[in-house]
């Protein structure tokens, strides 16, 4: 929401990196963005989307970013065995699709995250499979930015998935420096300490009483959106997760974003 500014210096970069990869495919999801992001798609996208290459959806009527549901979205809506949260101001680097296909291959039983906590926290990877068996990040989180992914992170471990860092990227920046008011514009609450405060607390409340899925009970991660500007669909009644469960054989083969 609100970051087309970003996606004009990252976008088009990560996917000429990554468009080797056979099969790969970037979701690109619109979280009822007022800042032209749907004209640039049409405008400066329209090959790759009609190639495939590039899936775009618009999710409308959202006032206030909620990043766990936006992520859930497009990580439900992702067609892949294998999928990479990816945010705005995140440049992947070469050859990341060939990079999460090769750890997956070897094993299956990790996630895949950045090796800092700095601007690419949130990049992490996950067979399709465990997140959604993990309940996707916490749509709890209601409050602004903060500790989604870390809540993430823990609950992988405790569930079993063994913890992998990306290799370090040489030559090239791995994201857009930005200050806080980046952060918060969109966000309910524009404290950033406050809202993460208040996540990081409902996440240690359920990590101590045992609970590692998030979610339980809710449609999590549902929307009604359009798909390339013509097909409005469900992303709860979205098949492709269904299809991925059943069939963990496509993590030796594809990448999805």
């Amino acid at each position: 929401m609100g970051r087309l500014h970003h996606l004009q210096q990252t976008f088009r970069r990560n996917v000429e990196w990554n468009r080797s990869y056979p099969g790969v495919e970037f979701v690109l999801l619109d979280y009822s963005s007022t800042d032209g992001l749907d004209q640039w798609v049409q405008r400066e996208l329209a090959e790759y989307v009609a190639s495939g290459l590039v899936v775009f959806y618009q999710a409308r009527g959202f006032v206030a970013w909620h990043g766990s549901h936006a992520r859930n979205i497009a990580h439900r809506l992702a067609s892949g065995a294998i999928t990479c949260n990816l945010d705005a101001d995140n440049f992947t680097g070469p050859n990341l699709a060939h990079i999460l296909a090769e750890a997956f291959a070897t094993n299956e039983s990790i996630f895949l995250r950045a090796p800092s906590e700095n601007g690419d926290h949130g990049r992490l990877a996950f067979r399709k499979a465990d997140l959604l068996a993990l309940g996707g990040y916490d749509e709890r989180f209601i409050h602004g930015w903060g500790y989604e992914d870390t809540d993430l992170i823990h609950r992988a471990k405790r569930w079993g998935l063994q913890e992998c860092f990306l290799p370090h990227q040489r030559g090239s920046a791995r994201y857009i420096e930005h200050g806080d008011v980046e952060r918060v514009r969109h966000s309910a609450e524009k404290n950033k300490l406050t809202s993460r405060k208040r996540h990081r607390q409902l996440s240690l409340r359920s990590l101590r009483g045992g609970q590692v899925v998030a979610n339980t009970g809710s449609s999590w991660g549902r929307a009604t959106v359009v798909r390339n500007f013509t097909m409005t669909i469900d992303s709860w009644l979205c098949p492709q997760h269904e299809t991925i469960k059943k069939d963990d054989e496509l993590c030796k083969t594809q990448a999805r974003f």
